[in-house]
């Protein structure tokens, strides 16, 4: 698709810059920090870092201006010193929780007539700030006196928004309250813990039955689950697990396939289906009616995308959220639970994948040069962003702005291509060709 890199006639915008145009390349400069950093703290330097040539005597002062990425990090002109704009939270910079959380700043060197454009990454990497939780405090159980030895209790998993080593790594039990033992010795009697890895790679705890149930000698078992992340020291969150014995119900409900993959393009309609699960029960009556619903596990940002019809299974589009550019794949767990007197569950697991459409329109932003003129009124105010005033004895080879163009869009839907639309009197140098984004400034074509 192409952009037009210039202004629209009826705009009377003067896009940029007279010829003899320099051959400019961006560099490229990787910053860490830790999140939790306060506004205001220093980062680094520019000149020192990249190791810039010092500015001779005889040539007019070196500036720097933040292009992009100004609400997050601040350039001082003079000096370039890097300072935090905000308190740098990766959680909140990164809610999707990527594998790694990066700020993209582009920095332009000035003085016009001998620019550079600085790309920089600041990574801001994870502390271990969050403790694991449950979604309740309690989670409440049932199971049935006649279960067999090894049936599954599936219970609900923590959330912990911590990443990597910070995030959780291993589940435990204990009797309830602890230490508390039966004649055996056992600190968990009848239940053994197993960890399940969900195809997302989260954990799922879930108890397995190690001997079989007396209701008539205990109703109800307590114990006491804790999750802990993998951070230094190691944070833990706590739920009270509590297992009912009913009376019989004697099948579990199953899918025929514990996991299903669906491709769907990002601008379907709301309302459509994306699968229609059935679960079977052996059983006959309310032991076999069968409710479908998201455990625990599902967030809710996934809840508000999907919707579950408890009665048949049926997954679809609940609004506006599917979004490629913001997230490509998503993983949705199903239980299926009958209705008799001590329900028993089976999971499935759900993948979506998002397909990419040609839904973005190119984005233009014009950054014109500190040397350039913008009409003002009385009060100082710039009356409108897109008119200019350039002096008529302007140096050739002046640069007058950069014009920034992206697509959020992937492949041949995202590549751009831009021009002038009257290219007599002003050109594009295109500074970064990477596929789905160009940077220009423009020079007199003569």
């Amino acid at each position: 698709m192409v952009a037009y890199c210039g202004l629209p006639m009826a705009l009377n915008i003067v896009l940029l810059v007279l010829c003899m145009c320099f051959a400019v390349r961006g560099q490229d400069n990787i910053y860490t920090t830790n999140e939790e950093t306060g506004e205001g703290q220093y980062v680094g330097n520019i000149p020192q870092d990249l190791h810039l040539d010092p500015v001779s005597a005889n040539t007019p002062p070196r500036t720097f201006k933040i292009l992009n990425g100004g609400d997050k990090i601040r350039v001082e002109s003079a000096s370039g010193d890097l300072t935090t704009a905000v308190r740098l939270d990766r959680e909140s910079l990164c809610p999707e929780n990527p594998p790694r959380c990066v700020i993209d700043v582009e920095v332009v060197v000035l003085p016009p007539q001998h620019f550079r454009l600085i790309k920089l990454q600041f990574v801001v990497e994870d502390l271990n700030d969050n403790e694991p939780q449950f979604p309740t405090q309690v989670i409440a159980k049932e199971i049935s006196e006649s279960a067999n030895v090894g049936s599954v209790i599936r219970l609900d998993s923590a959330i912990d928004p911590d990443l990597g080593d910070n995030s959780i790594k291993q589940y435990k039990v204990a009797s309830f309250p602890p230490g508390r033992e039966d004649s055996r010795g056992l600190s968990v009697p009848y239940f053994d813990l197993h960890i399940i890895k969900n195809i997302d790679g989260t954990k799922i705890p879930q108890l397995n039955l190690t001997r079989q149930l007396d209701r008539e000698k205990t109703s109800i078992y307590k114990l006491l689950l804790y999750a802990v992340d993998g951070g230094s020291p190691p944070l833990t969150g706590t739920a009270t697990v509590q297992i009912t014995v009913t009376d019989s119900n004697d099948n579990q409900p199953r899918f025929s396939q514990s996991e299903y993959i669906r491709k769907v393009p990002e601008n379907q309609e709301p309302g459509s289906m994306i699968i229609q699960l059935q679960a079977t029960d052996l059983d006959t009556g309310s032991n076999a009616d069968i409710e479908y619903t998201f455990p625990s596990i599902v967030s809710a940002q996934e809840r508000a995308v999907f919707d579950l019809n408890n009665k048949t299974g049926a997954i679809t589009i609940k609004g506006p959220g599917l979004d490629y550019e913001t997230k490509r794949m998503h993983h949705l767990t199903v239980e299926a639970r009958d209705r008799g007197p001590n329900p028993a569950s089976a999971y499935a697991t759900v993948t979506i994948q998002v397909g990419d459409v040609n839904d973005e329109a190119p984005h233009i932003e014009v950054s014109f040069m500190d040397s350039i003129e913008q009409k003002r009124g009385k009060d100082g105010t710039i009356v409108s962003p897109r008119t200019i005033m350039v002096k008529e004895d302007i140096a050739t080879g002046t640069y007058l702005a950069f014009v920034t163009v992206t697509d959020r869009d992937t492949g041949l839907n995202g590549r751009i291509s831009c021009k002038i639309k009257d290219p007599t009197s002003f050109e594009l140098e295109e500074l970064d060709a990477d596929a789905n984004r160009s940077v220009h400034p423009a020079c007199k074509a003569e």
